[in-house]
């Protein structure tokens, strides 16, 4: 299937979570984000810094609703980071999130 029905939208921008204001604009693709893209997400990564080009758009982000970041990733530095609230720093599954790259 794909993840087109996921897709949201593609706007040019010249930042986004953990960069600086780049000289010229890149798109980012904002996809809706459900069990069926992760489900993807999962088969065509072995973790959060494989999102890189051209096999992948670089730099993971998830955001909450609200549009506060929840998850970020600078993938080439391997960088990973979780903004979370006092309620997510209390659930346990939480716990379970692994950042560092899978071999390394």
């Amino acid at each position: 299937m794909g993840t087109k029905p996921y897709l949201l939208g593609i706007n040019d921008v010249n930042s986004w979570p953990g960069t600086g204001g780049l000289k010229k604009t890149v798109p980012l693709w904002r996809f809706a984000m459900g069990a069926g893209l992760v489900d993807l997400l999962v088969v065509q990564t072995k973790g959060l810094y494989d999102f890189r080009a051209p096999k992948l758009p670089e730099d993971l982000v998830v955001y909450r609703a609200d549009g506060s970041v929840l998850l970020g990733s600078v993938a080439h530095e391997y960088m990973g980071w979780m903004n979370l609230t006092a309620e997510e720093k209390a659930d346990t599954r939480l716990g379970l999130v692994e950042l560092r790259s899978r071999g390394k």
